[in-house]
């Protein structure tokens, strides 16, 4: 190397290091802060579960005014409670009149075997029975087809209900603060 990018090149190594350096000192601290917040978070969500009910008026939210420098503030404290549904599709199917099984009930093909198949479509004569054993496929339910059935009064909610699972996860806890 010459003397010229010798001294570049050594330019770009503290460069780098400089950086580096920064970057492993913020992601450690970052690395801290997350760690902190998690346990503050966890304490949180405990007192909340133990408490949330005795002190929310409505249900939902509980409120409390914080004196700070710049005036008052309102924190707000929000349960979420996030449902799961489970269906039993093949249930769902037989409950649900043929003429509006297509518009809940959709299914997502894949294609198992490109190869086989490309081998097949190649030969004569298909069927889509005979093209069915390369594919696979996921049925799944289309939620807002359902509710506008159940609106319209073509099906009853209560034999929906029997083709599902709800499942609760844990309440979650919002914290949100409004200045006064």
């Amino acid at each position: 190397m010459s003397a010229k990018t010798d001294k570049k090149y050594k330019n770009y190594l503290t460069y780098i290091a400089g950086i580096a350096r920064e970057y492993y000192e913020h992601k450690h601290t970052l690395d801290s802060l997350q760690s902190e917040m998690n346990s503050i978070k966890s304490r949180l969500s405990n007192t909340m579960a133990e408490c949330f009910d005795t002190l929310s008026d409505d249900g939902k939210h509980v409120y409390i005014q914080l004196d700070s420098l710049d005036g008052t503030e309102c924190v707000s404290i929000t349960r979420v409670i996030v449902t799961k549904v489970a269906w039993d599709i093949n249930k769902l199917k037989n409950m649900l009149p043929k003429k509006y099984r297509k518009s809940v009930v959709k299914k997502k093909y894949q294609v198992a075997d490109w190869n086989g198949l490309f081998e097949f479509l190649k030969e004569s004569g298909i069927e889509f029975k005979e093209l069915k054993r390369f594919l696979t496929y996921e049925e799944y339910v289309v939620e807002p087809s359902i509710d506008r059935l159940i609106d319209l009064g073509f099906i009853e909610a209560d034999e929906v209900k029997k083709c599902s699972i709800v499942n609760k996860m844990e309440p979650q806890y919002r914290v949100t603060v409004k200045k006064s």
